[in-house]
C-alpha cells in the first residue's frame, strides 16, 4: 500500500473519512450495499456435497449476487482516486476492497496518531489544563483504534 502522510486518509490522495460515507450512500441507493457487507457465499457448484442437489433457484439466487458483488465492485473502483485504485486492483470482490480500505485507513490513522503523541511538547505559554487535555484527546483516539 503507499506510504501515507499524516493527512492520508489511506493511501495517496483518498480521504476515508469523506470517501467512505458517499461510496456506502450510492451503494445502499442502489441496492447494492448488502454484497460488501456479507460477501459472496462460496460457488455452491464447487462445492460437492452442494453440487449434486442445488436448485436451479438457487444457483440463479447465487449468480444474481455474483451479478451484484460485480457491479459493486465496479462502483467502489470507480470512486477512487489513482493512486487507492491502483493499491486495491487484486480485490476479488466489493467486500474485499472495502476492507482493505477500512484497514488501511486504521493503520493510516494509527500511524498519524503515534506520530503525534511522539511529537508532544507542551508550548511555551500553554497551561498544564490545555497540555492535559490535548495528551487526552490524543489516548482517547488511541484507544478507540
Amino acid at each position: 500500500m503507499a506510504a501515507a502522510n499524516a493527512e492520508d486518509g489511506v493511501a495517496g490522495d483518498l480521504i476515508y473519512e469523506k470517501w467512505a460515507p458517499t461510496a456506502k450512500t450510492t451503494l445502499v441507493e442502489k441496492g447494492l450495499w448488502d454484497v460488501v457487507e456479507n460477501g459472496l457465499s462460496p460457488d455452491p457448484t464447487k462445492i460437492p456435497e452442494l453440487a449434486a442437489t442445488i436448485k436451479v433457484a438457487d444457483l440463479a439466487h447465487w449468480r444474481n449476487r455474483v451479478m451484484r458483488d460485480i457491479k459493486a465492485l465496479k462502483i467502489l473502483q470507480a470512486s477512487l482516486p489513482d493512486s487507492s485504485f491502483r493499491t486495491t486492483i487484486s480485490a476479488a470482490s466489493a467486500k474485499e476492497l472495502w476492507d482493505s480500505l477500512a484497514k488501511g485507513n486504521e493503520e493510516a490513522k494509527l500511524r498519524r496518531l503515534e506520530h503525534q503523541f511522539e511529537e508532544l511538547s507542551m508550548c511555551e505559554k500553554e497551561s498544564i489544563v490545555s497540555y492535559f487535555a490535548r495528551v487526552s484527546r490524543i489516548v482517547e483516539e488511541l484507544q478507540k483504534i
